[in-house]
């Protein structure tokens, strides 16, 4: 009787251990899922200013598809997404110049001088002059004069994005140009 009352007990100390690990691995799946829900950004609905553009993938629509006009004046907010998905333009560089004339507002050429050099640093060959190209397109930001020059100095966005054949409208990106 004692022996089977052993066995028993034994039998219930291997269930209880097996319930105690099988409660330990549903909390951290539950731990996870709760993690991945909560921290999972939602990059369609993440508007930013575009002197605020850091390296990384971006979008002129929130769901990076159709062409958008590159001379658009509706450029100053992007949408922030995953270089896995469809988008318009990648920052390769973001960053202060010294303007060549000394004062806090860069030039075009000032722009064009460390976004050219930050193309060939990512991409192997200075930055296509001529149309058609089948080559990621450059262009750069920098503040207008007024309010955004006094808050954000001589800062520099240099990006580059993929046209149609007039380099008039941004095509969307699947994937990334630079490995971002």
């Amino acid at each position: 009787m004692d022996e089977l009352i052993y066995k028993k007990i034994e039998q219930i100390f291997i269930l209880a251990k097996a319930n105690n690990i099988a409660k330990k691995y549903s909390v951290l799946l539950l731990t996870l899922l709760f993690v991945s829900f909560f921290t999972n950004k939602s990059y369609a609905t993440t508007k930013v200013f575009y002197l605020d553009l850091k390296k990384g993938c971006y979008s002129y629509t929130s769901n990076g598809k159709g062409k958008f006009l590159v001379t658009d004046a509706n450029y100053k907010y992007l949408y922030k997404s995953s270089c896995n998905s469809s988008h318009h333009v990648e920052v390769i560089w973001s960053g202060r110049v010294k303007p060549a004339d000394g004062s806090n507002m860069p030039s075009q050429e000032d722009a064009y001088g460390i976004c050219d050099e930050m193309y060939f640093r990512v991409m192997g060959y200075y930055a296509p002059t001529e149309v058609p190209t089948t080559d990621p397109l450059l262009r750069w930001f920098f503040a207008d004069p007024g309010k955004e020059n006094k808050k954000y100095g001589s800062k520099v966005i240099c990006l580059i994005g993929k046209s149609d054949s007039s380099w008039d409208y941004y095509i969307p990106i699947k994937g990334t140009l630079i490995g971002l």
